[in-house]
Formats: C-alpha cells, sequence, structure tokens
C-alpha cells in the first residue's frame, strides 16, 4: 500500500509542476495506462465519473456482462422485484422524496414551498428562465433583409426586426387584391 501511495505522489508531482494543484473532485488518469508511465503528456485530468466509465470500457474484466445485465432487466420486471423495489420505496424514499421544504426561485428570488428539486416558484419563472438559457433558440433569416436572426423556435417570427416586419408587412398588404 505504502508503494501506492509514493506512486500517487509521483504523478501527480508531474502535474502539479506543470499545471499546478489538481482541482478538487478531478482524477488524474495515465493516457496509455501504464502507470509506471508518469510523463506530463501521458497524464490526463478526467471527472470521477469518466475516469470509471473509461476504464469500465477499457478493462472487460470489470464491465458487467450481457447475460447479467439480461438477467438483471427480468429480474426488476418481475413481480418479486417491483414488490421489492415498491417495499424499499415506502421504507426509504417515500416521505423524503415528497417532503415540502423551503426554497428560494432561482429566477425571481421569491420563497415558496417546493420539493428537493424544485428551482422555480411557478411555470412562470421556469418558463422565464428556459427563455433565457436560449436552449429553445434557432437561427432564421429574416423574410425582409435576409440577415439572420436568433430567435425562441416556438415564436411565429419571420422578422429581424420592427423596421423589417413593418416592409414585410406592407409588401404583404400590397400584393393581396
Amino acid at each position: 500500500m505504502e508503494y501506492k501511495s509514493r506512486k500517487f505522489q509521483r504523478y501527480k508531482k508531474v502535474w502539479e509542476e506543470a499545471h499546478g494543484p489538481v482541482p478538487q473532485g478531478q482524477h488524474l488518469h495515465h493516457k496509455d495506462l501504464n502507470p509506471g508511465n508518469d510523463s506530463l503528456e501521458n497524464l490526463q485530468l478526467l471527472s470521477p465519473k469518466e475516469h470509471a466509465q473509461l476504464h469500465q470500457r477499457l478493462n472487460p474484466k470489470t464491465a458487467m456482462p450481457k447475460e447479467c445485465l439480461d438477467e438483471a432487466r427480468t429480474w426488476h420486471q418481475s413481480e418479486e422485484g417491483i414488490s421489492w423495489h415498491r417495499k424499499h420505496y415506502h421504507d426509504f424514499c417515500k416521505e423524503s422524496l415528497h417532503q415540502r421544504i423551503e426554497k428560494v426561485c432561482e429566477v425571481c428570488g421569491e420563497s415558496f414551498q417546493g420539493l428537493w428539486q424544485s428551482k422555480y416558484c411557478s411555470n412562470k419563472c421556469k418558463a422565464r428562465a428556459r427563455r433565457a438559457s436560449g436552449i429553445d433558440d434557432v437561427k432564421r433569416i429574416c423574410v425582409s433583409c435576409g440577415e439572420f436572426f436568433t430567435v425562441d423556435k416556438y415564436r411565429t417570427t419571420r422578422t429581424c426586426s420592427r423596421k423589417c416586419a413593418g416592409a414585410a408587412s406592407s409588401i404583404t398588404k400590397r400584393s393581396k387584391p
């Protein structure tokens, strides 16, 4: 165990001399999977999740065999599996999952009673946050001037500005009999 501890310090020192301390919650990974190769080019910074997934994919011995996964899926869908999950839900999760607690809305800052994962006090604030994030934004071409503009994909806007909207409106009115 002492050897592993000293070894960890060796490649950690190599990284720290070049990049500074390893950020908390990050792992150093040997790209060539050789723990004896502590060269800087061979070290890579990964999140714990990425590091575990990478080693799982690279080492078939630690990967779950397909037969086990199939059997687990079958058991979880069986009456026994469903009743086991139902019992554990009632014994351990039900109260804590549905308990309302005092929260503060991330958009307007108001206090509200919500579930543990709640972020917003209302659908209005949730929609405002979604619009602000730009997750639904798309690029369109203005029908009047031909320039690209960004708009929420659920809006029917066809022009980039009020000026272009006025021009498009007058063209549409003139073309109608």
